[in-house]
């Protein structure tokens, strides 16, 4: 049991605004980039896949069966795959993806027209379903008749629920290509853009809809078939590897997110480099709103690189050091408080901050973390809830 800590040990908020000591005027914000955290490799399979056969009709569909089309058949027809992954129940909250790779095994090519053809995977932007359809016995590629939940090029689930555009709702830009070629055998996807989807799904579970397979539908005879995860051979079944670290600064692990940017869009990674000039861009956002409205305190503590405070007693998840003999300096990058005291909670979309990084800091490490003036389940923490903070090295 957590012995009593009696009052707040972090008086962060009171009626004149924080009561914390600012002793360097700098608008920073964040960090990204490698991290000295362990790394863990996991595989994951698929919790449902499906193909959207182009039909008028939107009556066509996959779900049960061994077959997932990519293509243009010889008819002229197109055909795209869906596949979906559950990452956050295989992968801590506040993990940091490091990579991640698909790999498919293609299970039947068009032998009288055999050509490479370029697949992308597309982030799917809306929930779809998988149910009972199975086209197995009237060729595969042809389609069953749709039952009720299937995606279908009309619908994410028939036969009421459809999609904002025939053929799915996806992000126009691939997330990764790759070149299925002639032969049979697994085939793979990999880069950057998986693994910033992976991490989205990490971050947000609710977004976690998976990814089209396109190709680029210029020309028709050369459908690929790739074994889905209902295939009678379970080496083929579709496989996720992701590999990820454990967040340097844990926080709370609720929802409640802190990203940033050295002179690139913010995102989780956690740990940056950085120079003097260069500009910084922080968000503290609540990812599925569970924290919109909330008093909130974004802060930066500063220290020679290496010596970076510690964990609190009772409360492990707050990493910046507010007792008052601290010898290290605090930054207020935000705050909900003012003066007058008037609260304005966290705002949807989250708040965005950037500023250029200030000469004379070389050799020190800034590090940030957000904090909403709510409980916190997860973390047993009366007071606070806590975003993962993150460190700036600045050379």
């Amino acid at each position: 049991m957590r012995p009593d800590p009696g009052p707040s040990p972090y008086p962060l908020a009171d009626q004149t605004g924080i009561a914390m000591r600012i002793t360097r005027a700098v608008t920073v914000l964040l960090l990204l980039v490698a991290t000295a955290s362990a790394q863990t490799s996991v595989t994951l399979s698929a919790v449902k896949d499906n193909t959207l056969f182009e039909s008028a009709t939107g009556t066509l569909s996959n779900g049960v069966g061994t077959g997932l089309f990519c293509g243009v058949t010889t008819s002229n027809l197109i055909r795209r795959g869906l596949i979906a992954f559950d990452v956050a129940a295989a992968v801590p909250p506040g993990s940091i993806i490091q990579s991640a790779t698909l790999t498919l095994e293609v299970t039947q090519i068009n032998t009288l027209n055999p050509l490479n053809l370029d697949i992308g995977l597309h982030r799917v932007l809306a929930d779809w379903g998988e149910a009972g359809s199975n086209s197995n016995m009237v060729g595969g590629g042809g389609g069953a008749a749709a039952q009720f939940g299937d995606a279908t090029w009309l619908h994410r689930f028939a036969p009421q629920q459809s999609w904002l555009t025939p053929g799915g709702d996806f992000a126009p830009a691939a997330s990764a290509l790759t070149t299925v070629g002639t032969s049979l055998g697994p085939v793979s996807w990999s880069g950057p853009g998986l693994a910033a989807d992976v991490q989205l799904w990490l971050d947000s579970p609710g977004t976690a809809f998976g990814w089209m397979l396109k190709s680029p539908e210029e020309e028709s005879n050369n459908a690929k078939r790739f074994a889905t995860r209902e295939h009678p051979t379970v080496a083929f079944r579709p496989e996720l590897q992701i590999v990820f670290s454990s967040a340097p600064y844990p926080g709370s692990g609720e929802d409640l997110a802190l990203a940033t940017g050295v002179a690139t869009a913010p995102d989780a990674m956690p740990i940056k480099q950085a120079f003097a000039g260069q500009l910084l861009s922080g968000l503290l956002d609540s990812p599925t709103g569970g924290y919109l409205g909330a008093p909130y305190v974004m802060a930066a503590q500063i220290a020679p690189a290496g010596m970076l405070p510690w964990q609190t007693q009772f409360y492990p998840e707050i990493h910046l050091d507010f007792s008052p003999n601290t010898y290290y300096d605090i930054v207020v990058l935000a705050t909900a408080y003012g003066s007058p005291p008037t609260v304005l909670g966290l705002p949807l979309g989250g708040l965005l901050l950037s500023g250029a990084i200030p000469s004379g800091l070389e050799g020190f490490s800034l590090l940030i973390q957000g904090y909403a003036f709510t409980p916190s389940l997860q973390a047993a923490n009366p007071w606070f809830t806590t975003t993962d903070a993150h460190e700036i090295q600045i050379n």
